[in-house]
């Protein structure tokens, strides 16, 4: 093969990469990654069936976190409050470290019963969490501590 005919090929070649290369930036350019309300809508869907929409809150407990009494307090307070439609709770873990005994009996419609730890790897907690929704958006996240733990068992 002649050296022009080499130098061809090789432009052929890079002149279809970068055609290649610019379609696959636009492609992947173009999709917009889901936002934290879609990603927790998404994994309701995955339990549940019904109107997400519907909900003024999201309710995480879990046995994430540093404050694991926190968890545990928060946790008792929350249980009292299943029976709230607007909110949906999504209890995740064993309850080998908190202790979710309470809402293990409930069938409730707004319950997500996560043993396998699923919501985690979304990676939107990093311990129990209440995410405040409007209008298909969160629009206040709390995460429970030592400083707010008794104000949900009051409020909320």
């Amino acid at each position: 093969m002649k050296i022009q005919n080499k130098k061809h090929l090789i432009f052929s070649f890079m002149k279809n990469s970068n055609s290649l290369l610019i379609l696959l930036l636009f492609v992947t350019g173009s999709c917009t990654k889901p936002s934290n309300f879609e990603k927790i809508e998404s994994f309701y869907r995955q339990f549940k069936q019904g109107d997400f929409n519907r909900f003024k809150r999201v309710i995480v407990i879990n046995e994430e976190g540093t404050c694991l009494k926190c968890n545990n307090i928060f946790a008792q307070t929350q249980a009292q409050k299943v029976d709230e439609t607007e909110n949906l709770f999504i209890v995740s873990g064993q309850g080998t470290r908190v202790d979710i005994s309470a809402y293990i009996s409930k069938n409730a419609p707004n319950l997500i019963m996560d043993y396998k730890n699923e919501f985690s790897k979304l990676n939107l907690v990093k311990g129990c969490t209440v995410f405040e929704l409007e209008n298909r958006q969160i629009i206040k996240t709390t995460y429970i501590q030592p400083g707010n733990v008794t104000e949900f068992g009051k409020v909320h």
